[in-house]
């Protein structure tokens, strides 16, 4: 292994045991009355530590988030031949739900519930749900060749991608079901009769 392998490795090891520390105290104490300096104890690191890989507690909970979404609307905005834009969406959101619990997994379910459930961290998840659909028409009028201001089908589809995975990660969080068969069931639902390339 490289030396800058081994130091990457140590750094995200570190940065998960931080992650999943916070989440045993979101759970145990719930996420306002937990503090940096408890999570860092329970991880056995210090606060210092913490902050090399955290800026905010809340930074948690969006571990990885804002690297996955970079990636996602870098892959949307060139097409994939051989798919339309509304199937490579479909694909895009299946494969950033990958990556994110690559990470961890109890990482990743605790975050969507806290995007869904915590005054703290709904305007920031709305952000980056706002820069993804922003991403999604664009990549959609590009298909049609419309300006994606002007297009109701192009904004109605960005919208119903963002509320398919949306919906599915509410779901999840009630019922455990799989992220990815949700979202594919999702896209079923809606089907392709909302957003017509031509």
């Amino acid at each position: 292994m490289q030396p800058n392998h081994g130091r990457e490795y140590n750094k995200n090891r570190t940065r998960i045991a931080l992650a999943t520390a916070a989440i045993k105290l979101f759970r145990e104490k719930g996420f306002e009355s937990t503090t940096v300096e408890e999570i860092a104890k329970v991880a056995g690191s210090s606060a210092s530590t913490f902050f090399r890989y955290f800026g905010t507690k809340e930074d948690v909970l969006f571990l990885g988030a804002r690297e996955v979404n970079e990636e996602f609307q870098k892959f949307i905005s060139e097409p994939v031949p051989g798919l339309t834009r509304w199937d490579q969406i479909h694909l895009g959101i299946v494969v950033a739900l990958h990556k994110l619990a690559e990470l961890s997994e109890e990482v990743q379910d605790a975050s969507i519930g806290g995007w869904l459930e915590e005054p703290a961290l709904r305007d920031r998840f709305g952000q980056l749900s706002a820069q993804m659909e922003g991403a999604m028409a664009a990549a959609l009028a590009a298909e049609k060749g419309v300006d994606p201001d002007h297009d109701l089908g192009v904004q109605l589809a960005a919208r119903a991608a963002t509320s398919i995975y949306v919906a599915a990660f509410h779901v999840h969080h009630h019922t455990g079901r799989a992220l990815k068969d949700l979202v594919d069931e999702g896209f079923s639902m809606i089907g392709t009769g909302l957003y017509s390339p031509s």
